[in-house]
């Protein structure tokens, strides 16, 4: 069933659509936030609400008006901008050592990284989710790295009293959604599964 939560992957079709939603505003938009929220309804409804948002935001607004909220959002704050490492490790070593690696794993997974984007752009690595064959090397990057950037990415917004505009541009919700159908997939949640007993 789509978008069903287990102790693996999170479906491959959602992670793709939120590729999609969290690049750079392309043609298809719109098309690909009424199917996440299609696919997110039955088993993450406040994840489809907040995308359903989305989508009335995307319907009645211009193409030039959402690129200024993407640009808004994730260009004008570094606090938010949307690169794992950066989240990670701000502009360190580290970062640099996080983006040659990913690379390599990214082809050991069957995928090719954009030759254009850095490879801990969000959207890139959710990409790479959507498609990779190494399920094992996915979990990992995504407990490991994306769970953590996330976490530090909306902790920042809330911890910034003097910077109320994030959680109210639409592309928040977006965010907020993806948080929501990552959250059950972090390591100490899925532990904490393992460890409750089976009825029956």
């Amino acid at each position: 069933m789509p978008g069903l939560p287990d102790r693996g992957l999170p479906d491959r079709r959602v992670l793709g659509l939120f590729a999609n939603v969290l690049e750079y505003p392309q043609a298809g938009l719109a098309s690909d936030v009424r199917e996440c929220q299609q696919l997110l309804a039955l088993t993450y409804p406040g994840a489809a609400e907040r995308m359903g948002r989305f989508g009335d935001f995307v319907d009645a607004t211009s193409h030039g008006g959402v690129e200024e909220a993407y640009t808004a959002l994730f260009d004008l704050d570094s606090d938010l901008h949307p690169y794992i490492g950066y989240q990670l490790f701000g502009e360190t070593y580290e970062r640099s050592a996080l983006l040659v690696g990913l690379k390599e794993l990214y082809r050991a997974g069957g995928y090719e990284p954009n030759a254009v984007e850095l490879p801990d752009r969000i959207s890139e690595m959710l990409r790479f989710f959507s498609v990779g064959t190494n399920e094992a090397v996915i979990l990992e990057i995504l407990q490991e790295a994306l769970i953590p950037a996330l976490e530090n990415l909306t902790t920042n917004v809330e911890q910034d009293e003097t910077q109320p505009t994030p959680v109210t541009d639409p592309y928040w919700d977006v965010i907020e959604a993806l948080s929501t159908v990552l959250r059950p997939h972090a390591a100490e949640s899925v532990a904490a599964a393992e460890r409750e007993p089976v009825n029956g």
